[in-house]
């Protein structure tokens, strides 16, 4: 059986036991944090069983190297460049859709940052990296690392069974898989995830510190203002938003793209990168019994198009 079928087939399963923990956890818990950490463990440990039964390595799957320790900083400057790309899609996602991730990060933070951190940053950094560009990417790029960029990218939107976060997601998974490739290495996509998450916390954590400022400097209002901004903004403000963003967005892609050339050099990962973005021309000599063999291997089969129907129907209600 090939990587790319057992993938599939871990995909449909761990699609099944998140579904199935969601419910049993949702109706006897209701505490926020135990639910998150059912759900991280939910797929964890599932991650680890898929790799004793397939007999591979975890660390040399996931591909757990050292990065040249300037990549650190580079990458968390690469990670804030692009958060405004990411803020515009969000936006125009909460235009058409719900936002399903603000009530649970404010369930969670309470006064307390670091348990917020850890619980919402750190946590999916390893989980979320270690499954989605650990196994799935993994798996899926021993053909085209760019086919498997783009299908684990989708699979990391679509697990989020919601379609907010789909989108963003989506975007988030192919530029942290592309770091994996710069990198050659989970850690780097791993801080990538953490940055990312770890600013939305903090910027939520920072919100009522501010609604407090307002209202000791005789600010009227500060509540409502603030609950207005975060729960209940229109989509002319939506959109307002969004063009605010669009200068900031292209001179955090401009950024981020030199950044990203700079890390993929630290790491001596040059040629492969280029190699991502180039379309190769087999030589016939190359089109015998290797390019036979490497067209057995379906991307779309039942158990990944399950998977992506499971999802949709579970977004679809979500909305409702």
């Amino acid at each position: 059986m090939s990587k790319v079928k057992q993938a599939n087939i871990f995909c449909l399963c761990l699609i099944g036991i998140h579904i199935f923990l969601s419910l049993l956890v949702g109706t006897f818990v209701k505490n926020t944090t135990v639910i998150l950490l059912v759900s991280q463990f939910g797929i964890l440990i599932p991650v680890i069983l898929f790799t004793i039964i397939t007999k591979q390595n975890l660390f040399e799957l996931i591909r757990v190297k050292k990065i040249h320790l300037l990549s650190i900083p580079l990458l968390v400057v690469f990670t804030y460049a692009m958060i405004p790309v990411v803020g515009i899609i969000n936006a125009l996602s909460m235009m058409l859709v719900k936002n399903h991730i603000q009530n649970t990060v404010s369930d969670v933070l309470g006064e307390k940052l670091l348990p917020g951190l850890l619980l919402l940053a750190v946590l999916p950094a390893i989980v979320e990296e270690t499954t989605y560009r650990g196994v799935f990417y993994n798996s899926y790029r021993q053909d085209k690392p760019m086919k498997g960029i783009i299908l684990s990218a989708f699979l990391f939107g679509a697990m989020h069974m919601n379609f907010n976060q789909f989108l963003y997601a989506t975007f988030i998974g192919f530029i942290m898989a592309l770091v994996l490739e710069a990198t050659d290495s989970i850690i780097g996509s791993m801080i990538v995830h953490f940055t990312f998450n770890g600013n939305s916390v903090v910027l939520m954590y920072l919100l009522p510190k501010l609604q407090k400022f307002l209202e000791e400097h005789g600010v009227n209002d500060a509540q409502a203002a603030l609950d207005t901004a975060q729960v209940t903004s229109s989509n002319t403000q939506m959109l307002s938003a969004v063009i605010v963003l669009i200068p900031m967005a292209i001179v955090g892609v401009i950024l981020a793209g030199g950044t990203y050339i700079l890390i993929a050099f630290l790491n001596k990962r040059t040629e492969e990168v280029k190699d991502l973005f180039t379309i190769k021309k087999k030589a016939v000599a190359e089109a015998g019994q290797e390019k036979t063999e490497v067209e057995k291997v379906k991307y779309f089969d039942i158990y990944i198009i399950l998977s992506f129907l499971v999802c949709l129907v579970m977004a679809v209600m979500a909305e409702l």
